[in-house]
């Protein structure tokens, strides 16, 4: 299996940074990919020293618009992909992810495995896993040119991410509509060409974890989305992604973010280029030694609960 994943912008160097910390930990020999394009030349060559074997892509795709066609352009991305690494099992995965298992057994005679949830918004493709066939390389196709033309139509994109349907994003809604999801059904047939495409849905709980969650040894993948990123990059919650909620998936991010920094430094990365791979460290995390500190959590706790005091 090769990992594909992408990084834009010197923002989420961080978050590039730990997600490849974690496939170090826990697939060190599986091969990974990153697409990458808008990020400082020296973070690359940081991250490079510290994981030599992950191939780096730069990229020149035109990425406009609102953020939601941005995120959805990954697609052209998953599509040149699979047209680079011919006859290899692919794992399209977002950066902003954990795995904290090794992803084994999981296609099982599927082409593909996406993943659903219980939720408004039923599907999340976060985490998508693809055996490379012509048949994969037609399904691809269909889901990229459906999912472009939802982000280049006003109208489909509001329908794509209002909090009214199930879809949530425009190639989300592609998906949903290209294989006629419903959520009581887990197996799909896409007729393809190069012969019968076949997929099937796993919950999000257990290969693409959203929520704020305990952590869990039956949980293969946290994904760190949407408000998580308020969190990491600036220490901003919200009433979804609360600190009490946030805290064990926090401390275990802010872990491998540790481990990536004396990564660097064991590289003699310069510390202007450290200084750019940069997360939020609230004072409940001692970075020198990965402790949490529950008394200085207990205070933030307490200053949250005087401010909303005051401000009642």
């Amino acid at each position: 299996m090769r990992f594909i994943t992408s990084a834009y912008g010197n923002d989420y160097a961080a978050l590039l940074a730990v997600f490849l910390k974690s496939l170090h930990a826990y697939c060190p020999e599986l091969p990974v990919t990153v697409y990458w394009q808008d990020m400082d030349d020296d973070i690359m060559a940081a991250l490079r020293a510290v994981f030599p074997r992950v191939a780096c892509v730069k990229t020149e795709f035109s990425i406009a618009g609102s953020p939601h066609q941005k995120i959805s352009s990954k697609m052209k991305l998953w599509l040149r992909a699979v047209e680079e690494a011919r006859d290899e099992t692919l794992c399209l995965i977002d950066s902003d992810t954990v795995v904290q298992r090794p992803l084994k057994g999981f296609l099982n005679g599927y082409d593909c495995i996406f993943t659903d949830k219980e939720e408004q918004f039923h599907l999340n493709t976060g985490v998508v896993i693809l055996r490379n066939t012509p048949s994969s390389s037609e399904f691809l196709q269909a889901w990229t040119e459906k999912t472009l033309s939802i982000v280049n139509d006003a109208a489909l994109l509001e329908q794509a991410v209002s909090v009214e349907n199930h879809y949530g994003a425009a190639d989300q809604m592609a998906l949903y509509t290209l294989i006629d999801y419903h959520p009581e059904r887990k197996e799909y047939a896409y007729s393809a060409k190069g012969g019968k495409f076949t997929l099937k849905a796993v919950p999000c709980t257990v290969l693409n974890q959203t929520n704020s969650v305990p952590l869990s040894p039956d949980i293969y993948v946290y994904h760190y989305k949407g408000g998580w990123r308020g969190v990491l990059l600036k220490g901003i919650h919200s009433p979804y992604r609360t600190k009490k909620a946030c805290l064990p998936m926090q401390i275990q991010y802010l872990r491998l973010y540790r481990d990536v920094l004396n990564s660097l430094r064991r590289e003699a990365t310069s510390q202007e280029s450290i200084n750019k791979i940069r997360l939020h460290v609230p004072s409940y995390f001692d970075l020198d030694s990965g402790a949490f500190l529950p008394w200085r959590f207990r205070l933030e706790l307490a200053k949250d609960t005087l401010k909303k005091w005051i401000g009642a």
